[in-house]
């Protein structure tokens, strides 16, 4: 099913799992607000995402590896930064949940790539 229409009746989830997704999505608002519609009152989205900041590690190493893949042995997707169309913060990552109706309960990034974030629905 698309991630803005799923097939799941209203209030229907206790929890909802997205693991390296929204980094793709051409409107990852949308996707949140039937991830919202789905869940139960209180109910639970994880979600991790690349720890996508300008200057971070994640952004470097990405990058370079983007550069190798898509420059120097000429994969396009690479060329293209593997569809990456969002990139994210922490204050970023955390603005775009509270927006469409999550209180965040946990964010780390226990790799120091990746945000993993717990977030209930108000």
């Amino acid at each position: 099913a698309s991630m803005y229409e799923t097939p799941f009746r209203d209030s229907y989830a206790d929890i909802a799992v997205s693991s390296q997704v929204f980094e793709h999505l051409n409107e990852p608002e949308k996707a949140l607000q039937e991830i919202r519609r789905v869940l139960k009152p209180g109910g639970v989205l994880v979600i991790d995402v690349p720890w996508d900041f300008f200057l971070g590690p994640y952004f470097f190493l990405f990058n370079i590896h983007c550069f190798i893949k898509g420059y120097i042995q000429g994969e396009e997707l690479y060329k293209r930064r593997c569809g990456h169309l969002n990139h994210f913060s922490r204050h970023g990552l955390r603005k775009l949940l509270e927006t469409q109706g999550f209180r965040v309960e946990k964010m780390n990034s226990p790799n120091g790539l990746t945000l993993h974030v717990t977030a209930r629905k108000k």
